[in-house]
Order: C-alpha cells, then sequence, then structure tokens
C-alpha cells in the first residue's frame, strides 16, 4: 500500500506526492503541517479530499521549515497566528510520534530533512501552478 497525495485546482491536477506506507516521516510531515491527520490512513490517505487555501499551503511550509529550523519564511515578525501554533503543534507531536511508535527503529535526522524537503517541493509545486486561491487535495 502507499500513499498518493494529489493537489487539483478547477479539475487539474497541478501536483503530487507519492510515498510508501512505511514511510510514516513523510505522512507525518505531510498530514502535519497540512493538520489533516483524519485524512491518514496509515497504509494510505482515506480517500477523501479537502479544500485548502494558498495561505493553509503557505502555513504549512512554515511549519516543515520550522521543524527543520529555517527561518519562517512565510510569517511575518508581528503576525500572532493561533492556527499556526496548532499545526507546529501537530506536526511535532506526529514527528515524536515516528520515533517512539517503533523505538526498535530511530528515525536519523538525514531522513527527516530528507522527508522534509520531499514533503516542501510538493507544497512549492502547488503555489507554483495555482491560479486561485482554492486548493482541493485528494487524500489516495
Amino acid at each position: 500500500m502507499s500513499h498518493s497525495i494529489t493537489a487539483h485546482q478547477d479539475g487539474t491536477r497541478i501536483a503530487s506526492i507519492d510515498f510508501t506506507a512505511s514511510d510514516r516521516t513523510i505522512a507525518s510531515f505531510l498530514y502535519g503541517s497540512l493538520n489533516a491527520q483524519e485524512y491518514d490512513c496509515g497504509v494510505s490517505g482515506n480517500g477523501e479530499a479537502k479544500s485548502f487555501a494558498l495561505a493553509d499551503i503557505e502555513k504549512a511550509i512554515s511549519a516543515v521549515n520550522y521543524y527543520r529550523k529555517e527561518p519562517l519564511e512565510l510569517i511575518r515578525n508581528n503576525e500572532k497566528d493561533q492556527l499556526q501554533e496548532n499545526l507546529l503543534g501537530h506536526l511535532v507531536q506526529s514527528l515524536g510520534d515516528v520515533e517512539t511508535d517503533k523505538p526498535e527503529r530511530e528515525v536519523s535526522e538525514g531522513t527527516k530533512q530528507r522527508s522534509a524537503a520531499y514533503v516542501l517541493r510538493f507544497f512549492k509545486a502547488i503555489l507554483n501552478m495555482a491560479k486561485d486561491e482554492e486548493i482541493l487535495i485528494h487524500f489516495g
């Protein structure tokens, strides 16, 4: 089984990301940063779709960058956003679960960085291709 996540706008596929069911690090970054854990069935997405605003994608990028300890390039210094704090909390909690679910298999920092970069490419592809404010992401 695997996850096949696609982003659509106006019925056109604009970005996709695929990863195996065993890659929980990518799943944690993707679902956690989008605050969409309910769409993660473990072995694949749940088959449903959810609408996101471009601002949601930008916040997801910021959440992943924050975890990678990069500057929050998309968050202004004076902006206090409770949703962003919630997203970061979910992401950190999800990534923490990656390490505690299987204590015999530690997730290396290199794996986390590669997984984060893979998810960021998906999000940035959405931003580059999006023409309107609303994006539909299908979690397959």
